[in-house]
């Protein structure tokens, strides 16, 4: 686990040779690290990463070479980039924060990392920042079409209608608190509250303390030689059968009726509306695969409740998944099919990336 060049404030310049060695450890960590997330080990994964700023953080190429010194600023940019997401996974906002200014010291214009530094500043109650950064990229040099923007000025939109609303709340609550003399020397000690217990919970609460005196009672009838008799389980403890579910019909679709599934499929997810939305669920996952596909699962049915309805498939989940699953029967025999899913599959998943 040695971290060369990791001795604050001195700087190390370095020949070809070892310029080439460092960013070869580099990237050996950086698989570490990218195993690791994929695993769902985020504090494995920080760790790795944080390993890869600290190996380049005091490293220069000798004579200034700018090609070697430009790799190294590359792959010290990514090593942050990579440590951003990480670090949110593993709920250390400060760390993420900080892995964002880094990167955008290095790349002003990276809109991806913005969005992840908003959400740090979120999550450590800095709203202020948190529309600083999003206006940021709404203010940027994009176009006014491009998705970025356009997610970044809903989430602006978003948050702002909730820190009005909130500011309205508790203006609102002081206000009120005023008129009832709350911040009044004058007002008398607030009365001791006892603890308010459900009445379903006092209920059983009753009950239980009835069948313990019952049993201390027949304890003591029988002499308490055998201690008391196990009570017999009442009616709604018997275990209760039930009738096992008929499996789910399969459906089988005609080649025609495939081919008109997947041509409205594409048709649907390739509307610019729904393209700006799936970009807006991946930036809401970071990119990462897992957490997009968890998100993706109620849109898509969203999508396509009157694709399901014209095939006679159930508008739920279930019927979302009979239904890939009838057309996935054909796609051995028909290589067109085979085609038509696979790009269905790039306009629904993009550039989603693990790390």
């Amino acid at each position: 686990d040695l971290v060369p060049g990791s001795d604050s404030g001195t700087k190390r310049v370095l020949p070809s040779s070892e310029v080439n060695s460092v960013l070869t450890l580099a990237d050996e960590m950086k698989q570490a690290g990218k195993e690791s997330f994929e695993q769902h080990d985020y504090a494995m994964a920080v760790t790795r990463f944080v390993q890869i700023t600290n190996v380049l953080q005091d490293v220069a190429a000798v004579d200034a070479n700018v090609d070697e010194n430009e790799a190294i600023a590359t792959a010290r940019r990514l090593a942050y980039r990579s440590l951003s997401i990480a670090a949110l996974k593993n709920w250390e906002w400060n760390r993420a924060r900080h892995a964002c200014d880094r990167v955008l010291e290095l790349d002003p214009a990276d809109y991806t990392v913005m969005y992840r530094q908003a959400k740090a500043y979120q999550q450590l109650g800095r709203f202020d920042l948190a529309r600083e950064r999003l206006q940021a990229v709404v203010n940027s040099d994009l176009e006014a079409s491009d998705p970025a923007r356009k997610i970044a000025a809903r989430e602006l939109k978003r948050l702002q209608k909730e820190s009005k609303k909130s500011d309205q709340a508790l203006r609102g609550a002081m206000q009120k608190g005023a008129t009832a003399g709350v911040f009044s020397q004058d007002r008398p000690p607030s009365a001791v509250v006892p603890e308010r217990v459900s009445p379903r919970m006092e209920h059983f609460m009753n009950k239980a303390r009835a069948e313990k005196e019952k049993e201390k009672e027949k304890g003591a009838e029988e002499g308490g030689a055998a201690g008391p008799a196990r009570p017999s389980p009442s009616p709604s403890s018997e275990r209760v059968t039930y009738p096992e579910p008929e499996p789910p019909k399969k459906r089988v679709l005609t080649p025609e009726q495939v081919e008109e599934i997947q041509t409205k499929q594409i048709e649907l997810f390739n509307d610019p509306v729904c393209q700006d939305e799936l970009m807006k669920l991946r930036l809401d996952a970071d990119f990462e695969h897992v957490r997009f596909l968890h998100r993706l699962k109620p849109f898509k049915l969203e999508k396509q409740l009157g694709l399901l309805a014209d095939h006679g498939f159930e508008p739920t989940a279930e019927g979302l998944n009979a239904m890939e699953r009838a057309v996935a029967a054909h796609m051995a025999d028909l290589p067109s099919v085979g085609k038509r899913g696979k790009e269905l599959h790039l306009l629904i998943m993009g550039d989603v990336i693990s790390v």
